[in-house]
């Protein structure tokens, strides 16, 4: 039997037009033989909602969703940062406005595999890395990338201050020589210049999904935060990457067999503006259309939840082809304000 849940956050639209008041054929015939319940909003780590744990109740830093999710297994008291690359401008330090092209990045990964000590060692990404500080502590401040102001007065401050502000300084001396920054100083291009380590924290035991769904999980997302998470409670995540973003999300993905429970998130409601891009969410709505709900609307043995979700709530349509019900409920945003719908928070609907 196949049993997949989809999550798409801000396919609902509170702040723009609706892409779902007028909807599909093989949409309203899964509304119409399913069952609409509201979600309660909630705070904390949204990714553990996602998964069926309590969002509230769940913590990892990024750095160490990070880790988890480049496949590392470094040993216990390792404190575990992300580690973004950044501009260094003349005032303050910002993220690149142009991605680094692929030569480029290995030439910085190389660069920064020069600085591994025996108790630091850097570990590889595709657009964030990480980086592993063995014996730690996390009794430390350095700010993320988005709140970094000049140079010096955002460098590491607390525990092990000496050792990350040193690393910091000599990734800056090896990528200032690099010749990838040659050429884009050339080309006029903005060099990358820093390796920022951000986001400390130790890895800590998660439940495990596999005995919470009583069956292996494999997990479909672009989002590297879900993919460490998915890995640290024992579920499969593929590349981030393969996913896509956008329109050029590979939906396809959502609906591959696969043994056990498929949990897939689309996140690109949610990248595009509901009025500056409502064609972009009319587009990718018929493709759900054409691509997911037809196909598994035709599936007789098929367990199927998607919800949505806003800052104001959100909805979940439970489906069953072994229990097929009559709901005259819309999946519409008049029904988040509708208190004759049972409402409870997301990963108790996927309990």
């Amino acid at each position: 039997m196949a049993q997949i849940i989809v999550h798409l956050p801000h396919w609902l639209a509170t702040d723009g037009p609706s892409v779902l008041d007028r909807p599909g054929p093989a949409w309203q015939r899964l509304t119409a033989r399913g069952e609409i319940a509201r979600i309660r909003p909630a705070t904390g780590m949204p990714e553990a909602a996602w998964l069926g744990l309590d969002p509230e109740r769940t913590q990892a830093s990024e750095g160490v969703l990070t880790v988890a999710a480049l496949g590392a297994q470094p040993p216990p008291r390792s404190v575990h940062f992300a580690v973004n690359p950044l501009v260094l401008g003349p005032d303050t330090m910002h993220p690149p406005t142009t991605q680094l092209r692929e030569e480029e990045r290995l030439e910085l990964v190389r660069c920064a595999e020069r600085l591994n000590t025996s108790r630091l060692t850097f570990l590889a990404g595709t657009h964030q890395h990480g980086l592993v500080w063995e014996d730690g502590s996390t009794d430390l401040y350095i700010p993320p990338p988005d709140a970094v102001g000049s140079y010096r007065d955002s460098l590491p401050q607390g525990d092990g201050e000496p050792m990350l502000r040193r690393w910091i300084d000599d990734a800056i001396n090896l990528l200032r020589e690099a010749e990838f920054n040659r050429i884009r100083a050339e080309e006029g291009i903005e060099t990358i210049e820093v390796l920022w380590p951000w986001g400390a924290g130790f890895r800590e035991a998660l439940p495990s999904l596999a005995l919470r769904f009583g069956a292996p999980v494999q997990v479909v997302s672009g989002s590297l935060r879900l993919q460490g998470l998915a890995r640290l409670c024992g579920a499969r995540h593929g590349d981030p990457d393969a996913f896509g973003r956008g329109t050029s999300t590979r939906l396809e993905h959502l609906i591959e067999p696969t043994a056990g429970v498929l949990i897939g998130l689309v996140s690109a409601f949610a990248e595009f503006d509901p009025i500056e891009q409502e064609q972009e969410r009319w587009w990718l709505t018929q493709e759900l259309e054409r691509r997911i709900w037809a196909p598994l609307g035709e599936l007789d043995d098929l367990r199927l939840m998607v919800t949505s979700e806003t800052a104001e709530g959100g909805l979940v349509l439970q489906y069953d082809a072994r229990r097929l019900r009559e709901n005259s409920v819309p999946f519409a945003e008049r029904v988040l304000d509708d208190r004759t719908i049972p409402q409870k928070p997301l990963h108790e609907h996927l309990g």
